[in-house]
């Protein structure tokens, strides 16, 4: 039951991690063309 646990964790650390990266990509890319666009 432990070991279920703390697979459970690991599994949302890990999805938390994913969304953040992709939101942290999403701001970049984001600024990266403002810049482009002169904004």
């Amino acid at each position: 039951m432990n070991s279920f646990i703390f697979y459970a964790k690991v599994r949302l650390i890990f999805t938390f991690r994913a969304k953040m990266r992709k939101k942290l990509t999403v701001s970049y890319r984001i600024k990266e063309e403002g810049c482009k666009q002169g904004i």
